[in-house]
């Protein structure tokens, strides 16, 4: 923390240390010329391009409400079946680049024709509950 260098923490489990909490509520105080943050027992210095990264193993960690909002979680699972997606996208994207426009003028129509089907069921439904 003293040097804003990157600490990173690996496999943790659903229960955090409670010693890490001063430093995931940022309880930064400033002190002279520079900050400081208390944590264990003692005040160390903070510099601003410190950063903390964890990660769990756990495929579905349940944290409490508490560390929800005290953290940002980003979940990189992934399946063999969407890394599979995403290479043939890519291959197809290289090989044949007019498949993968058509590919993505196809997807963009079909969310198109979701949004339009929503737009019309509340419409519907708005007509049916008024009369």
């Amino acid at each position: 923390m003293e040097m804003g260098t990157p600490v990173f923490i690996e496999d943790v489990e659903e229960e955090l240390d409670p010693v890490l909490d001063p430093v995931l509520d940022k309880n930064v105080q400033a002190k002279g010329k520079g900050w400081q943050i208390n944590f264990g027992n003692k005040n160390i210095s903070y510099d601003w391009k410190f950063a903390l990264f964890i990660t769990t193993k756990l495929p579905r960690p349940r944290y409490s409400p508490e560390t929800y909002a005290k953290v940002s979680i980003i979940d990189f699972t992934v399946t063999f079946q969407g890394l599979e997606a995403q290479l043939l996208a890519r291959t197809v994207g290289i090989e044949r680049k007019e498949l993968e426009e058509k590919r993505k003028q196809l997807l963009k129509e079909t969310n198109d024709c979701k949004n339009q089907i929503l737009e019309l069921e509340e419409t519907l439904l708005a007509k049916l509950s008024s009369t």
